[in-house]
């Protein structure tokens, strides 16, 4: 598997702590690299619906900063 990077700068200013909170509310787990870095891990048993659920996430997070 390859390692991709996503740009989330849509999301906002807020920093890397605030946004992983935010998805743990959601129940996405997520670490945070620095301030503006967030990583997220797949596992074997993380299938489509899991990964449908951190990006409806991430989606949601953003509607709700209007972006």
């Amino acid at each position: 598997m390859q390692h991709a990077r996503v740009d989330c700068n849509h999301l906002g200013n807020e920093s890397s702590t605030e946004l992983s909170r935010r998805l743990e509310e959601r129940g996405v787990r997520s670490g945070t690299i620095d301030a503006r870095t967030v990583r997220f891990v797949t596992h074997t048993v993380v299938d489509d619906a899991g990964l449908d659920v951190t990006i409806d996430a991430l989606h949601a997070i953003a509607d709700e900063d209007g972006s």
